[in-house]
């Protein structure tokens, strides 16, 4: 198994940030972002405990 490493760009991250801030506008939205990112079988996120 490798393991790979995806870097963003600043444009990246902007475009980010944009669709966060878009995610967050009502409750509605930001679970329709999650179930959409959860669903996504590209995208791996490891949990970390809070500091």
């Amino acid at each position: 198994m490798s393991n790979t490493l995806t870097a963003l760009t600043d444009d990246g991250i902007d475009k980010l940030k944009d669709t966060l801030r878009d995610a967050r506008i009502a409750i509605e939205t930001w679970h329709a972002f999650h179930d959409d990112l959860v669903n996504d079988q590209k995208i791996c996120i490891k949990a970390q405990s809070p500091r």
